[in-house]
């Protein structure tokens, strides 16, 4: 919308300016001065609110990058989690056989291993959920003001870290 006026905003000032340029124009040299300075005001005005509102752009679109990149780990390691605990639950049906409790030992350790070696996409996913929600410390703070938006991301991005830290620490517990 601002990008919008900017075209009509410099028609205006090239008419003033061309006014204003005029040796033998009927306004008067006080009146000029005013008009000089309002127009310089308002463009200043202008040039201020397009750089804020490019400045949130930006934020936004890193929000949304970071955001985006945050809910595929999640989901990714979400996926691995449900794999992980179904494969938990078969290991614990029991087995009869001397044979069959020495498959289930050693299935149980790749599991173990798999497990710890996860801990890293788990700490993977916290920094990039932080990274959300830093961002979203900082609009917050520049903004002044709550957003529901922003508040809805914050608590989704909350929610999913603690869902994922809890199972993870679960199922390495088990």
């Amino acid at each position: 919308q601002l990008q919008a006026q900017q075209a009509h905003l410099q028609q205006v000032a090239q008419s003033v300016r061309s006014l204003l340029d005029q040796p033998d124009s009927s306004v008067p040299p006080e009146e000029k001065q005013r008009l000089q300075g309002k127009l310089d005001q308002l463009q200043s005005q202008h040039q201020e609110r397009l750089q804020n509102c490019q400045d949130r752009l930006r934020r936004a679109d890193a929000l949304r990058d970071e955001f985006a990149k945050f809910v595929q780990e999640h989901g990714n390691l979400g996926t691995w989690l449900d794999q992980s605990e179904l494969e938990l639950r078969t290991l614990g049906e029991g087995e009869t056989d001397a044979q069959g409790l020495k498959d289930r030992i050693e299935e149980h350790k790749k599991l173990a291993e798999d497990v710890i070696c996860h801990k890293a996409d788990l700490r993977f996913v916290t920094i990039s959920g932080q990274k959300v929600l830093d961002s979203i410390q900082g609009a917050l703070e520049k903004v002044g003001s709550t957003d529901p938006a922003l508040e809805e991301t914050r608590h989704v991005v909350s929610d999913r870290l603690q869902d994922a830290t809890q199972r993870y620490g679960l199922l390495h517990s088990k």
